[in-house]
């Protein structure tokens, strides 16, 4: 009968490779409380520590950029007031140029409307049933003219 080793007291190895994380070297971090939050969440959903799931997306991000790609967006720089007060500015003038643009392609499909409306009470009047009677009509009055 074989004898089994005496257990280990404690947690079992958490590291890569089953090393102690305890050996790590420790890194103390500031951020946003919806940040660590979110690094929680992650962690608990996944059932992992909390140093994998950032040792994974840093090894994503780095692979990331090794094929070219931005994993993340470009940071977001403060920007002046007068700089906002400028972009919004510029942003009011796009828009009202759009509503411009806008009442002016309104304006010429209401004239082909109209347009379309009275084509369509002259064929009623003409008693024009079809496009065939069109293009008859029509060839019937340039022999006339012609």
């Amino acid at each position: 009968m074989k004898r089994r080793g005496v257990p280990r007291l404690g947690r079992p190895p958490a590291g890569f490779d089953g090393e102690p994380s305890s050996r790590y070297p420790q890194l103390a971090v500031r951020v946003p409380p919806a940040m660590l939050d979110r690094v929680r969440a992650l962690a608990t959903e996944e059932g992992r520590a909390i140093w994998r799931v950032l040792a994974d997306a840093i090894e994503v991000y780095d692979r990331s950029r090794k094929a070219g790609q931005d994993a993340l967006p470009p940071p977001k720089e403060a920007i002046s007031p007068v700089q906002r007060n400028h972009a919004i500015e510029t942003l009011q003038d796009r828009v009202h140029d759009v509503y411009r643009q806008l009442d002016i392609q309104l304006k010429r499909i209401a004239q082909m409307q109209q347009h379309l409306d009275e084509l369509s009470s002259l064929v009623r009047a003409n008693g024009i049933k079809s496009a065939g009677d069109l293009r008859r009509d029509s060839a019937i009055e340039l022999t006339r003219t012609g």
